[in-house]
């Protein structure tokens, strides 16, 4: 999802008043800026806790919050500032800024439904409430779409990912069809009755 993301924002971030050229912020880059932005706007207060802050602001984005309904919203807000003022993207915009431009411009939401004839997510168990929706968004009218995944192997929790995202598409697409791939050719008989026992 994020390489697509980079892809359509390389096109069409313009639209969201982002240069192409944008900067992609890695973690070190990230709480640098949140360092700086703590120092300039909270001089006295010496106790936040940036790993609660960044953790608060990428949660923020991963649920397609536009705020943090927590003590951290000013920085939220500031820090989403700053990084426009940077012409640059934190890991979570790769996928959150997609989402955002859809949602704002339908004429190019629908120049990407038309692009694309059909939509494969892989690993569709460890998918998060805005992979789920930008994957959504991309399936239009004429658009066919198949996921793959295991909901018994989701391990990304941690990450907000949401085995769920499994029931909200047959919820979502009423001509679902689910397909059972029953045969393991990598694992031996003992080893799959195990597996089946702890799931």
């Amino acid at each position: 999802f994020h390489s697509l993301g980079v892809k359509i924002l390389r096109e069409a971030i313009h639209y969201l008043g982002f240069s192409p050229q944008f900067l992609i912020y890695d973690e070190e880059d990230v709480e640098k800026l949140l360092r700086t932005l703590i120092k300039e706007t909270f001089p006295s207060a010496v106790n936040i806790d940036l790993k609660a802050a960044r953790s608060s602001i990428s949660s923020a984005k991963n649920s397609l919050s536009s705020t943090c309904e927590n003590e951290f919203s000013e920085l939220y807000e500031l820090y989403r500032k700053r990084m426009k003022e940077c012409n640059a993207c934190d890991f979570d915009d790769l996928l959150f800024l997609p989402v955002t431009l859809f949602r704002e411009f339908p004429d190019v939401l629908a120049y990407y439904q038309n692009r694309w004839p059909y939509v494969l997510v892989d690993e569709y168990q460890d998918t998060n409430k805005v992979q789920f929706k930008l994957m959504c968004l991309l399936v239009g009218p004429e658009t066919g779409v198949t996921v793959v995944g295991d909901p018994d192997q989701s391990i990304y929790k941690f990450r907000g990912a949401e085995p769920k995202n499994f029931d909200d598409m047959k919820a979502r697409y009423s001509d679902f069809c689910e397909c059972t791939l029953t045969t393991n050719y990598r694992s031996i008989q003992p080893i799959l009755d195990t597996c089946i026992k702890l799931i």
